[in-house]
């Protein structure tokens, strides 16, 4: 009883680091909550665009201004080009296009006359240049195989064909997504509180005067040992609670459902991983300072590389590749994998109870090197 008063109390006097570990996770969740609505319709955007016309607005150079303007958003400025440019620079167009004199003499004559345009550079400027860069060559390919009537007439029908973009896939439960993001972000409370407490409980109680009155004592460095254990074990057990329980504050309904149990029980091997991993590296440090660097290198390092704060699949494949070797990888892949599930059938868990097995083959690696440790320094001893 003595000891684990003890480790309460060391917790006691470090709480504040756990509370502002765990005021980030709350705060990102929440940010995430007010920014991350799942969509379920598509609509296409129009850019702003302003056409400089050279030439008579007639056959292929009226019908190319008449697309234009169907595709975008005409904005009409002043023809000089201060005016242009100062537009561009605020933000007025997106896109400017300028049509030379004798454009629709020079097309049909088998030339190329070039279009002269300018942008903001911006995603909106990419699709007006998109729209007019798809309709010159089209009418390229028409031109070759009929006149002037024919090659509008076949321009006008193939344009006129609309595309129907409909979803791949709507989340059924409503908050999942946002569920997602925050069991992905829990890899780094997660982390960095469960390995800095108890990397610090294990240095406190091998502290010289401490290790001298547990060997005065009655209590067999054996117990003291299984004490341990069992306080950082019934730690872990009480972080790991405390953020699920935020996670069902969050967003109640979506962890009540089929795939927010998952997320939580995939979390929870993830702990008894963290706790393995946690007594080995209390078992390779021997101070405070590297203790403080080893929290931040794996917390952080582990976040960054395997997609706790960036989307997997925004990583280069090189990271990704190099990500296999961390447990983290392995559960926030099975977190993705269980935010995309349509339905739960064994194909789709499959996967994910692959990924969970890996994490407990972690949690399995890390004991038998903290025993093989401890066992080599007996030797030394």
């Amino acid at each position: 009883m003595t000891i684990f008063k003890a480790f309460l109390q060391i917790l006691n006097r470090n709480k504040i680091i756990l509370i502002l570990y765990s005021v980030i996770l709350i705060f990102f969740a929440i940010f995430n909550t007010q920014n991350s609505d799942i969509a379920t319709n598509f609509e296409s955007v129009k850019p702003d665009l302003h056409i400089i016309n050279h030439d008579t607005e007639q056959g292929i150079t009226g019908s190319l201004v008449k697309y234009l303007g169907e595709q975008n958003n005409i904005v009409e400025l002043a023809e000089d080009a201060e005016s242009v440019d100062d537009a561009l620079f605020y933000r007025k167009v997106n896109y400017v296009v300028e049509i030379p004199g004798n454009f629709r003499a020079d097309f049909l004559a088998g030339k190329n006359p070039e279009i002269t345009t300018r942008s903001t550079g911006d995603y909106n400027a990419n699709l007006a240049e998109m729209s007019l860069t798809r309709y010159l060559e089209l009418a390229k390919a028409y031109r070759l195989v009929d006149d002037e009537t024919g090659m509008l007439a076949d321009l006008e029908k193939t344009l006129a064909t609309d595309v129907e973009v409909e979803l791949a896939r709507q989340n059924p439960v409503n908050g999942l997504e946002r569920a997602v993001f925050y069991y992905n972000f829990l890899n780094y409370p997660m982390l960095a509180g469960g390995i800095f407490m108890i990397c610090l409980m294990l240095l406190s109680f091998r502290e010289q005067k401490v290790a001298r009155r547990i060997m005065v004592s009655s209590t067999s460095p054996a117990r003291v040992n299984r004490i341990l254990m069992l306080a950082n074990g019934l730690f872990m057990l009480w972080l790991w609670l405390i953020y699920v329980m935020v996670s069902f504050v969050i967003d109640f309904h979506a962890m009540l459902s089929v795939p927010g149990l998952w997320l939580v029980l995939n979390s929870g091997v993830f702990t008894i991983c963290v706790t393995a991993l946690a007594f080995l590296l209390a078992n390779l440090v021997n101070n405070r300072g590297a203790m403080n660097g080893i929290v931040n290198v794996v917390a952080l390092g582990s976040s960054f590389l395997c997609g706790a704060f960036v989307p997997l699949e925004w990583l280069p494949d090189a990271v990704r590749n190099f990500a296999h070797v961390l447990p983290s990888y392995w559960y926030i892949d099975a977190n993705e994998k269980i935010g995309q599930a349509e339905e739960f059938s064994w194909s789709n868990l499959a996967p994910i109870l692959a990924n969970i097995a890996v994490v407990l083959g972690f949690s399995i690696l890390f004991v038998i090197l903290t025993n093989l440790l401890k066992y080599a320094r007996r030797r030394e001893i």
